[in-house]
């Protein structure tokens, strides 16, 4: 049924879910460039009356009529969105013609537009500080494309292989975002993975042809960690300081030095978080904050000492300031 090179609709019927009176229900196909969406139009047939050549019901059975003038609406209508992308210059794909038929389609053909959609939509889902590096990322984004093409925005289908390249050797020779903060070949690679997010959202709402990152290789260099000795380490733990302040952020280093946590899992430490293990000692049972799996530590007697010797005042949560937020001594059992 109408179709244009690439581009063609066909009416089916899914017979796998037939309803339990025997009628089955009617589907759309709409095909474009090798791939299809399916789309149900919300009508109903019985098998026998179903003329798969022609993608309609047999003119002969009773309520063939009104089904078939719906399905020749539904066909004009599916015409008409695809003449619609056309005409506004969209990258057509048939997912993108399934959402104009049903209203959903998002205005999204820039990079502005990507970028504003992921802010209102994703941002809410992730942690602060992630936040803070994708508003790098997009600064870095507009000045690229107003230093190489002149312009303050552009279209997603533009963005391909060779704009990729460009923008990461930008990356590695542009003016700082800021001064003391260097761009390493680690910090580049970090922008890019933040890029393909973009790209991929932008690809899978049908605004690209295709996602070039499928081409592109993340060249992250490995390194060691550097770590302190336990002479070093005792030095720390010696040190004399005249300020409060400076004395939790201490402690919070050595327990984290002593526990494996990092500070923001021991910022969310709670009471509960301590239990008594299998050995009948004090264990740390929480989730890593960033990849959610879990982890189980000893609390060693180091750190259990920290832990008696920070005062706890108000609260659930272990510190703004470290400790500050459960009776700790009531959460190591004493």
């Amino acid at each position: 049924m109408g179709s244009s090179n690439s581009f063609s609709i066909r009416f089916w019927i899914k017979k796998r879910s037939r309803k339990k009176n025997g009628r089955i229900p009617i589907y759309a196909r709409i095909r474009f460039s090798g791939k299809y969406c399916d789309i149900s139009v919300n009508r109903t047939t019985l098998e026998e009356r179903w003329c798969p050549e022609l993608g309609k019901i047999d003119h002969r059975a009773k309520d063939a009529n009104g089904i078939n003038r719906y399905l020749d609406e539904v066909h004009s209508k599916l015409l008409d969105c695809q003449r619609q992308l056309l005409a506004e210059g969209e990258v057509i794909s048939a997912k993108k013609i399934k959402l104009r038929f049903l209203g959903k389609d998002q205005v999204v053909n820039t990079l502005k537009d990507i970028i504003e959609f992921h802010k209102i939509h994703e941002m809410p889902k992730l942690a602060q500080g992630t936040i803070k590096n994708y508003s790098s990322t997009e600064a870095y984004l507009l000045r690229f494309i107003k230093y190489r093409y002149h312009t303050t925005d552009i279209k997603l289908s533009f963005i391909d292989y060779g704009f990729l390249m460009e923008f990461e050797s930008y990356l590695r020779n542009c003016k700082l975002l800021v001064k003391h903060i260097p761009l390493s070949n680690n910090g580049i690679m970090k922008h890019m993975e933040r890029f393909k997010k973009l790209v991929t959202l932008a690809f899978k709402f049908g605004s690209m042809p295709r996602n070039p990152f499928t081409l592109y290789n993340m060249k992250f260099e490995s390194y060691d960690s550097d770590f302190l000795e336990e002479d070093e380490i005792e030095k720390i733990k010696q040190l004399k300081l005249e300020e409060d302040g400076l004395n939790l952020v201490r402690d919070l280093f050595l327990f984290s030095c002593y526990t494996g946590l990092s500070y923001v899992e021991v910022k969310m430490l709670r009471e509960r978080d301590i239990v008594k293990g299998f050995d009948g000692d004090q264990w740390i049972n929480v989730k890593r904050k960033k990849t959610k799996t879990p982890v189980k530590v000893p609390l060693l007697h180091t750190a259990e000492r920290i832990l008696k010797n920070t005062k706890g005042i108000q609260g659930s949560r272990m510190p703004n300031s470290f400790c500050r937020s459960i009776p700790i001594r009531r959460s190591i059992g004493t």
